[in-house]
Formats: structure tokens, sequence, C-alpha cells
């Protein structure tokens, strides 16, 4: 039987390094990851036991993944500051034991995404100077990826909101899955760039959880703890605000509205020249000086649990 394709192999975000790419258009992103960094660091140096490490894997190779990587812009940075926490954290062992350091660990990176992520681009933004050994592996991490109890950090950044496909319901205008007069920029219909019924049947293949939401899931599966979990705040100039966003959400969504919608180069110029004037009056209502976004920053240790 032919498997149905998921949403999210379909769409990766904006490949190359052009003035839509998300290698242009990350900021965002990266303001979160460099808001987590000393949370990471510290999340290492607290849970990260050396001696175990060292006692489970004598060549000392310690194995990252990365889900999500896209074209790596924001990807490399959170490798780099991972391995700076685990020298560390390496280094510190030794000399709380007042040894001499006889094992430097070497790293092997995964650098996961989607099969049409632009692999190429993130592999030529690699320094040859790098602290570790890369690999790509594609394929929606909603499935398996890897070997059992092959990974020893797993790092996932502004990725797990995607959803592996858009929720299926019954046809028809009462399907809570469409979102006829719901949508905000519905009006897009009246500027003769889209037909009203496919901006009705639009679904963006993203889901913005809560706290509460994660904790209990993490609680039913049984298979980690939650170490830490926090909600980041980060923060943007308002008179750029509109236009960020716009620029952002272009190079995440491109493709999804190509695909949906049919749009050429020109339909999309204007699209979101559109969006970002609709959304100058919306967001002077966060706040006088500056806008937010918000992110989850979560650190979850796995248990001592039998996985079939």
């Amino acid at each position: 039987m032919q498997m149905e394709k998921s949403a999210v192999e379909s769409h990766p975000m904006k490949g190359g390094t052009g003035q839509h790419s998300y290698v242009q258009n990350s900021s965002l992103q990266r303001r979160g990851i460099d808001l987590s960094q000393g949370m990471i660091n510290e999340a290492i140096a607290k849970e990260f036991d050396v001696e175990n490490h060292l006692m489970n894997n004598p060549n000392t190779t310690f194995r990252i993944a990365d889900l999500g990587c896209s074209v790596g812009c924001n990807s490399l940075v959170s490798v780099n500051a991972i391995i700076e926490a685990m020298d560390l954290k390496f280094e510190s062992y030794f000399q709380e034991l007042q040894l001499k350091q006889t094992a430097t660990p070497e790293f092997q990176v995964y650098f996961n995404d989607i099969a049409l992520n632009d692999f190429n681009t993130l592999f030529a933004s690699i320094p040859l100077e790098k602290r570790y050994f890369a690999a790509g592996v594609p394929g929606s991490f909603y499935g398996r990826l890897f070997p059992r109890a092959s990974l020893h950090f797993i790092n996932s950044s502004t990725a797990l909101h995607w959803l592996s496909r858009v929720p299926k319901g019954p046809a028809g205008d009462i399907n809570p899955g469409w979102n006829k007069g719901r949508i905000h920029y519905s009006s897009a219909s009246d500027e003769d760039i889209v037909d009203e019924a496919k901006v009705d049947s639009f679904n963006m293949p993203s889901y913005l959880t809560s706290p509460k939401q994660v904790k209990d899931l993490v609680e039913r599966t049984g298979c980690f703890t939650i170490e830490r979990l926090e909600i980041l705040e980060t923060l943007f100039p308002p008179a750029r605000g509109a236009q960020i966003l716009t620029n952002h959400m272009r190079a995440a969504s491109e493709e999804i509205f190509k695909q949906h919608f049919g749009f050429s180069d020109d339909d999309l110029d204007k699209l979101f020249e559109l969006y970002s004037e609709r959304l100058v009056d919306p967001l002077s209502i966060f706040t006088k000086s500056e806008d937010k976004s918000f992110q989850m920053f979560l650190v979850l240790k796995r248990n001592n649990v039998s996985i079939a």
C-alpha cells in the first residue's frame, strides 16, 4: 500500500542564499537559539555523566543529531555551542578528579531534515576547520532515522511545531479542518490573487502547543523526564516588525503557498506585500515600543526504559 505523502515532506524552507531564502530570513529563530545557549550549557554541565559515557564508549565518540536543520545557518551555531559545552564538561570532570585528561571526545554530527531540503547550501557553509564529522540524514523525524540507542544528544529548534500532515476531516464547509471566515488574510480573494474556496480550505501544517500539553505528553509516554521547561521571549523593533515577520513567513512557507494555490513568483511578491500591509496595525497592539515572539525551551532526559 502506498503511504500518503506527509505535509512536512513537501515543504522545505526556502533554499539558496537569495533575498527570500531562509539563510537571509531566520534571525528570529537565531535569537531563540542565542537565548537558549546558556540553558543548554547548564543542562550539559548538570546532567551529562562523563564517567558513564567513557565506560560505555571506549572510543569516546559523542554523537549529536540536529532535527530540522534546514539550510544550516542556525544549526551550525547550535552544534558549535553544544560541542563547546561538552569540551568544558570533559575538562571539568578530569580537573575535579585531579587527573590528566586522557580522553578527548570526537564528535559525529547528523544534520537531519526532509529529503527536499537544500543540503547543498548547508554543507557548503560548514567550515573546513570544524570540530566534528558531518553527515546528512534526509527524512522526516516523525519516522525512525537512527539505530537504537545510537545518539547522545538530540537538538531541535523551531521545527517541532510542524505537523506530519494537515488533519483530515469530513468534506464540506462544516469540516473543522477548514478555515472559512477565520483566515487573517481572507481578503486575498478580493484582490484577485486567489480563489475564495482555496483560501477557505487552506491550512498551515503547524501546531503551537502549550507547556501543559507538552508536560502531559511527556509524562504519558514515560520515556523522558522533563529537566527544564521555560518560555523564552524575543523582541524586535516595531518599525521593522511587519517586514521582518513577512520575510520570515515567506522563507518558511513559500513552498506551501505555491503547492496549495499554484502561485507564481509574481503572485507571491504581491501576496506578501499585501500581507505586510495587513500586519502593520495588529502589530501595534503588543506594545508601543517593541514586539514580542515566544518560544518554548525544553530539556528532556531519557529514562532507563526498554524500547521495542
